[in-house]
Formats: structure tokens, C-alpha cells, sequence
């Protein structure tokens, strides 16, 4: 087995595993999937800005942007969720902790456009993330997996 294909297994395995964990831990009502094609901003797009006004206008154009492919993917309210987001990047160039920022702007759309009530302990009972390099298609795919409340 060459390294690509141990490196795809090993993959596979943490994601399954990842999945258990995520889906385990009681009953799922529902589960969703939205993508959203980008890549999203990152931690170091907003970080070290002197106008906090950057980070304000990023906001609102993802969530405008997400907010579109929310409304293409018809998804339905949830109240209490868990969420795996997997990361496809065109390259291995920025960190996975920069990526995985932009998992604020996902939410935040989610709230916006009525999916989740609120983006705050009570709605969310956990947040997973999965990084892969697909430089023909970046963006995340988010499952969005609704929970019984614990």
C-alpha cells in the first residue's frame, strides 16, 4: 500500500470514528447536508486587521453567500445539533486551525436564515471537522445532524 492510499485509510478511520462520536452519543432526529463552495475566510483573513469594519464586511457577504446555497438546500429547522464540517482545501497552505474559522460564518447564516435558534450551548451539542485537499472543488460540506437533547 503505498503512502496516498495509507494516508486515505487512515483518513477514512478518523472519520468513521469521528462519526461514532458525533452520532453515538444518544438518538439523531434528522440529519442535513449543505455545501458551500469557497474556501471561506480564514482566521488569518480577520486576525491582525487594523479595521474591525474587515471583519464586519466578510460577515455580511458569507452570510449572504451561505445564506443562498441554505435556501438551494431547503433545509428544514432544527432545534439541537450536532455538526461535522469537512474541509476541502486547494492545497495544504493554510493550517486547519485558520480554516475551521470559518465555521463562524456557517453558523452565523444558520441562525440568520432560521435553520438553528441560536448558535449557543443549548443548540449545539458538538462540533467536529475533517480536512482534505479537493483542489477542484474547495469549500466545506457540513452534516448537520439534529440531536435529542441531552
Amino acid at each position: 500500500m503505498g503512502h496516498g492510499e495509507n494516508l486515505q485509510g487512515m483518513q477514512e478511520e478518523a472519520l468513521e470514528e469521528l462519526e461514532r462520536e458525533t452520532y453515538g452519543r444518544g438518538q439523531y432526529l434528522m440529519i442535513q447536508t449543505l455545501f458551500v463552495p469557497g474556501p471561506l475566510p480564514g482566521l488569518n483573513d480577520v486576525a491582525g486587521k487594523k479595521s474591525r469594519w474587515h471583519y464586519r464586511q466578510l460577515k455580511e457577504e458569507w452570510g449572504l453567500a451561505i445564506g443562498i446555497f441554505i435556501t438551494l438546500a431547503k433545509l428544514t429547522p432544527m432545534q439541537r445539533v450536532s455538526i461535522v464540517f469537512h474541509w476541502q482545501e486547494k492545497n495544504q497552505r493554510r493550517d486547519p486551525d485558520n480554516i475551521m474559522f470559518g465555521q463562524k460564518f456557517c453558523l452565523d447564516a444558520l441562525v440568520a436564515k432560521g435553520i438553528l435558534p441560536d448558535d449557543g450551548w443549548a443548540e449545539i451539542a458538538g462540533l467536529a471537522h475533517t480536512f482534505a485537499v479537493v483542489p477542484m472543488r474547495p469549500g466545506v460540506r457540513m452534516e448537520i445532524v439534529e440531536v435529542v437533547n441531552d
